[in-house]
């Protein structure tokens, strides 16, 4: 078992095991002496200058290790970029360039790509505003907002692929909405894994079709082989080349699973890469020298890239997610995406609210020392019932973790969470119970056909008594609300509806007393006390014993003063407006049995100037 330390790395930190910190990050110091010690490993002697071009791979360091690379992914050469972003962006300019020399068309750069990729969502459009290329997604085309969960979503197909590359049709472009058709399409991009959707791999048989379907209608096929060490290990596959064979070229990362302080790769043939290597310069990414950053890649390349590591590391994953999804207590705080991993990778999808997620992780990380989760996303759709989603990876620390850790963990805060989300239900949620409650004594009454005296929870569980058949959802059904409240409240009247169900049948089971009847049904038997501690909040309940109910103290610290003012004038408001309605329908005339005006003897006391003067008239 090892300690995941933070990057801070204060004492109380050391203690903390991480499951979710793959990658241990050291600081500036320790990491510039592992560099130091690094070039002594790699025998680097000399500075880089402007990425070496004019050298070979005996002469510079550099083109060494680009040459290392490409023939492990047995391609015929590669060049060293700072960042994945240049190197794709450079593999779209220059494979549009080319088909659009060899096709004669110069109208409109386009390439192919899922809708969740890394170049849509977290690079601000550049492909658009630097490159002038549009894009058509494959799949469903919706832009997806990186913020909201894709739970469920499908990797890129090559049924995706085909409607798009042999379309008859016209096909709009994103983000200019153009118009263009098939032939305007360079380059399909694919992701090996999605990451945005929880490491997903597209069928290998299909990757292959793909290649294919690419070169009958002369496109470019790139990868976004950002983690393709996981993507590889996720396959099966024997070699890098293996996993590389089908693509015309390829991006790959040095800073993720390989754990480097920066840096990437871009791979492809000899005529490719020397192009590349001109747009790196016209792109400012060729610096006078990149020795730290080569250096780490290289180190950590040599270190991670071989044997079976990243292959340890899917099953390290695959082997905890199989003992948490047949845990019934985790599963039923968390769904994770792919259900099986199919890399070292996965997302999860937790169903709770970012805030009791917090603090249900926090309790557990004092009381166990396990920090289960530390980067966790809100989920912005109402409509999900999901409330966060995570990533988790596994990498050169947490995969030295315990299995066991991993389980206590997740057992732990799948507790705290539902004790959370039950204290929740009772807070929160009763506000929107006593709604309901009130709605259910008006369709108990349309029901019946006649009025119902009973406060609304005595007639749920009337009903429920009556008719056992009836849910809650009978009266819920056409309540249109926010689903998270609806959640809250469903759960909450479930709950009391299986209480009133069984207090029910205590009482029909009962022995009879005191002349043979029984005691009385509830509501109006008495609730016995309270044969444990009280919940927090049980301050909150009108409880007489008889029948218990969300107090109006209860509601006012959800409301603002403008929201009760509003209230309390709508209801003035109201009575105001109905005793008009009442007073223009001239109620006097309506009940002509009645005389409405005072038999008395004698004069109108006002009309002969007061009771004085009547008295001295009489």
């Amino acid at each position: 078992m090892a300690l995941a330390k933070s990057s801070n790395n204060n004492d109380e930190d050391k203690a903390v095991i991480d499951l979710q910190l793959h990658t241990v990050r050291q600081p500036p110091a320790e990491t510039l002496a592992s560099l130091s010690k690094a070039c002594k490993t790699l025998e680097v002697e000399s500075f880089d200058v402007y990425g070496d071009y004019q050298s070979n791979p005996q002469q510079s360091y550099l083109r060494q290790f680009e040459s290392e690379v490409a023939q492990r992914f047995g391609k015929d050469d590669a060049v060293f970029c700072l960042s994945g972003g240049m190197a794709q962006s450079i593999a779209l300019m220059i494979h549009a360039k080319s088909y659009s020399s060899s096709n004669g068309r110069s109208s409109v750069r386009t390439f192919a790509c899922h809708p969740t990729s890394h170049l849509l969502l977290h690079e601000n459009n550049a492909y658009s505003e630097l490159l002038g290329m549009e894009v058509i997604f494959t799949g469903n085309e919706k832009h997806f907002d990186k913020q909201n969960g894709r739970l469920g979503m499908a990797a890129m197909r090559l049924s995706d692929v085909n409607d798009i590359l042999s379309s008859n049709d016209t096909l709009v472009t994103h983000p200019k909405q153009k118009s263009i058709t098939c032939n305007d399409i360079s380059t399909l991009m694919l992701e090996l894994p999605h990451r945005e959707i929880g490491g997903k791999l597209t069928p290998w048989d299909e990757v292959h079709g793909m290649s294919t379907l690419c070169k009958v209608k002369g496109v470019k096929f790139h990868c976004d082989g950002a983690r393709i060490f996981e993507a590889s290990a996720g396959y099966g596959h024997e070699t890098l080349a293996q996993t590389a064979g089908p693509f015309d070229s390829i991006y790959i990362s040095f800073y993720k699973g390989v754990g480097a302080v920066s840096g990437a790769m871009l791979l492809g043939n000899s005529a490719f890469i020397a192009e590349a290597r001109v747009w790196l310069r016209r792109f400012g990414g060729n610096l006078y020298s990149v020795m730290p950053y080569a250096v780490s890649s290289w180190d950590g390349f040599r270190k991670n890239c071989v044997d079976n590591v990243f292959v340890e590391r899917r099953r390290k994953l695959a082997r905890v997610i199989d003992i948490l999804n047949v845990d019934n207590d985790v599963q039923s705080i968390v769904q994770f995406d792919p259900p099986v991993p199919q890399c070292s990778m996965i997302h999860g999808y937790l169903k709770a609210s970012l805030g009791d997620c917090k603090r249900a992780l926090l309790t557990v990380e004092q009381s166990t020392g396990i920090r289960v989760l530390t980067r966790l996303s809100k989920i912005n759709d109402d409509a999900s019932s999901f409330g966060c989603r995570f990533e988790w990876s596994i990498g050169t620390s947490n995969v030295l973790i315990g299995d066991e850790d991993f389980v206590l963990g997740w057992q732990e805060f799948s507790r705290v969470l539902d004790g959370i989300i039950a204290k929740s239900d009772k807070v929160d949620g009763g506000r929107i119970v006593y709604i309901l409650d009130y709605l259910t004594t008006h369709a108990f009454w349309l029901w019946e056909g006649r009025p119902c005296l009973y406060r609304g929870s005595w007639a749920d569980k009337y009903i429920l008594r009556h008719r056992p058949s009836t849910t809650v959802r009978a009266f819920s059904h056409n309540i249109t609300m926010n689903s998270a409240v609806a959640r809250v409240a469903t759960r909450s009247l479930a709950r009391r509806s299986s209480a009133a169900l069984t207090k029910q049948q205590q009482y029909s089971t009962s022995v009879a007393v005191r002349g043979g009847a029984t005691p009385p049904l509830a509501p109006f038997a008495r609730i016995p006390p309270e044969s444990e501690k009280l919940v927090e909040h049980y301050d909150a309940i009108w409880d007489d014993g008889v029948a218990p109910e969300v107090t109006l103290d209860f509601d006012c610290q959800h409301i603002s003063a403008g929201e009760g003012l509003a209230w309390w004038l709508g209801g003035l408001g109201f009575f105001a407006t109905l005793y008009q309605v009442v007073k223009a329908t001239d109620p006097e005339s309506k009940n002509p049995a009645v005389n409405r005006v005072m038999n008395r003897v004698g004069g109108n006391p006002v009309e002969l100037g007061g009771w004085k003067k009547l008295k001295e008239a009489e």
